[in-house]
């Protein structure tokens, strides 16, 4: 019962990923926008009294942190499976155990278990 739990929980882990993902990249490209929008106001040389200057190093520094936060979140994104997949992971996994644990399942003619793996491919397709 725990892994229907963690296949719903993971799911919705990994849609709060990609939304972080979108967002924090969304903030990112507007930092970096205030970056060249401030250092071609500052003339591109550094000066440490200038606001602009100041404006650039500030807006830089957010972008590069959100841009972190999202290739991480993007990380999370990717690699957590959809709750479909998960349940093809678990089905195919415990009906694997099954088949190597039992006799008779081991008994099968190979015509059946080639039908079986055409079912789960045209399940995978969908």
């Amino acid at each position: 019962m725990s892994e229907l739990y963690w296949i719903i929980t993971l799911n919705n882990i990994g849609t709060l990923a990609a939304v972080v993902m979108l967002f924090f990249a969304a903030i990112s490209a507007v930092a970096y926008i205030a970056a060249i929008i401030f250092w071609s106001n500052a003339g591109g040389i550094e000066n440490d009294k200038d606001a602009d200057w100041r404006g650039f190093l500030k807006a830089k520094g957010i972008g590069r942190k959100c841009l972190v936060v999202g290739i991480v979140a993007a990380v999370f994104a990717v690699f957590i499976p959809s709750k479909k997949d998960m349940y093809m992971i678990v089905g195919v996994g415990t009906a694997i155990d099954y088949v190597q644990k039992s006799e008779t399942a081991r008994q099968l003619p190979n015509k059946c278990i080639e039908a079986l793996n055409n079912w789960v491919e045209s399940l995978n397709e969908k």
